[in-house]
């Protein structure tokens, strides 16, 4: 008689034929340090690098190109596609904004106050650029004409990081040292909103397609959501020290997220399911996502130097790719655990290379509710 125990172990343990759902690009200079990226009005994939002062364009076939930005050190950064056919982004260090035409030419603009630290970059419902000023504490609107506004923040040395158009016309931003989630509407006014979490340090705000902002609680390990009246939830991650960074809506409507010490990929659904995916080296670092023009999640990987490309799985335990889940295919994915020569790749709900527990619940999931 087998041990008790034996057929877990062996469950936890199998290996199974996943077929690769990410590609990976690498750079071609060491410590390049991608961070911004952004889909560009050409088809293409844009991207900061930091730590050589370059903004990059990558075909989603893998032809790179790298344009160098005129001040040096600028610690380019975040970056955004605009009304106007262009890609603007941040430089850190410079304290300006910067706009990179589809063929590579670069010009820069000034802040008044060049140690402003603009970081993140978003285009409101005016067609203007937003961005925050983390090392101003203001928000920075700038027309594609060139007219600059600025906006102090009402909570002193808030940290502001990410920052995108919400549903209700305004513009949302993460205060990462005040604990806060901020609204600037049209006309310039600010209201905040205290996260319950203490010290939850928010990263990133993306508005979902429930109405909503989500956001990531760096320190909090945590997603979060916020209605506009001001409404928190919060779904902690599964594992500690994860630190989520960004965040996007994907193709099947879940939010999309960067675990950057965690070195994962996450997904959750608007009603609060939560998958990660183990798809990266360790040291990968995974910092900004952006959905591209082909339907993949595209992240900047800061330490691992490179760009990758990930398609969306299956919904856990859709062998047959229907879009739902049947007691058979539980079945067969079991069938897969116990050695059998069944094909079920969709069973490693987490890419890892094994089903586990985790995979087969998540399956069980989607035969009593639905893939989701």
């Amino acid at each position: 008689m087998a041990r008790p125990g034996a057929w877990l172990t062996a469950l936890i343990l199998a290996s199974v034929a996943t077929a690769s759902a990410i590609e990976q690009f690498p750079l071609p200079a060491a410590g390049s340090r991608p961070l911004g990226i952004a889909a560009g009005p050409d088809g293409a994939i844009w991207f900061a690098q930091y730590s050589n002062n370059k903004i990059g364009r990558l075909t989603t076939g893998g032809a790179l190109q790298e344009f160098d930005v005129p001040t040096p050190a600028c610690q380019p950064i975040g970056i955004v596609a605009a009304p106007d056919g262009a890609l603007w982004f941040a430089e850190f260090a410079a304290g300006q904004i910067g706009r990179i035409t589809t063929d590579g030419a670069v010009t820069e603009r000034a802040l008044p106050d060049r140690g402003a630290q603009p970081f993140f970059l978003t285009v409101g419902a005016d067609g203007a650029l937003w961005f925050t000023e983390h090392g101003a504490n203001r928000i920075g609107r700038l027309t594609t004409a060139g007219e600059l506004t600025e906006f102090p923040i009402p909570t002193a040395d808030s940290g502001p990081i990410g920052i995108d158009r919400g549903p209700d016309e305004a513009v949302w931003f993460a205060e990462f040292y005040a604990g806060r989630i901020g609204r600037i509407a049209p006309d310039g006014a600010i209201t905040e909103f205290v996260i319950p979490t203490v010290d939850s340090g928010p990263r990133d705000v993306v508005a979902g397609p429930d109405g909503a902002i989500w956001f990531s609680e760096e320190l909090g390990n945590a997603i979060g959501r916020l209605t506009v009246d001001g409404t928190f939830t919060e779904f902690p991650l599964p594992r500690d020290g994860s630190h989520p960074r960004h965040l996007v809506v994907g193709p099947d409507g879940a939010l999309w997220f960067t675990e950057f010490a965690g070195d994962r990929i996450g997904r959750i659904t608007v009603e609060g399911d939560l998958r990660e995916l183990d798809v990266l080296a360790a040291g990968s670092h995974p910092l900004d996502i952006a959905l591209g023009p082909d339907a993949r999640l595209w992240f900047t990987q800061a330490d691992g130097q490179r760009i990758a490309a990930l398609t969306p799985p299956p919904c856990p335990g859709d062998c047959d790719d229907s879009a739902t889940v049947s007691i058979d295919e539980i079945v067969r994915a079991v069938r897969v655990v116990l050695g059998e020569q069944v094909s079920c790749s969709a069973a490693d709900a987490n890419l890892d290379g094994r089903i586990e527990i985790t995979d087969l619940i998540h399956a069980v999931d989607a035969v009593l509710t639905g893939c989701r």
